[in-house]
């Protein structure tokens, strides 16, 4: 019910916006920005950071964590094999051919708070 998209890119806030009929409304703004300035801290994430900048994305998602009163604060992200972070387990290897246009190897990882 409170969820927020953000998306640096206009055409992709734009993909969201009408994907999800209004649903959900993206803000179009680079994360670390949003993250720096935001006033809300969230139970879930779900991120899929650019791979160049990652340490730096998962840093201040990480930090957008809050638990809830009754749960505990969970991220789950689509990352480079190369990322680690000491509460990360790693939930799937993602094939060499995943994604068509890089040649990162990727994984999804979860992050429990």
């Amino acid at each position: 019910q409170n969820i927020r998209a953000i998306e640096q890119n206009y055409t992709l806030c734009k993909q969201i916006e009408s994907r999800f009929s209004g649903a959900i409304l993206p803000i179009q703004k680079c994360f670390l920005d949003y993250s720096a300035t935001a006033g809300t801290r969230f139970p879930r994430i779900i991120t899929n950071p650019p791979f160049r900048n990652v340490r730096q994305h998962m840093k201040a998602a990480i930090n957008l964590l809050d638990r809830c009163a009754f749960d505990s604060a969970v991220l789950v992200g689509l990352v480079p094999v190369t990322y680690d972070h000491e509460l990360a387990e790693t939930v799937k290897m993602l094939p060499p051919d995943t994604f068509a246009s890089t040649t990162v190897y990727t994984k999804i990882i979860r992050i429990e708070l």
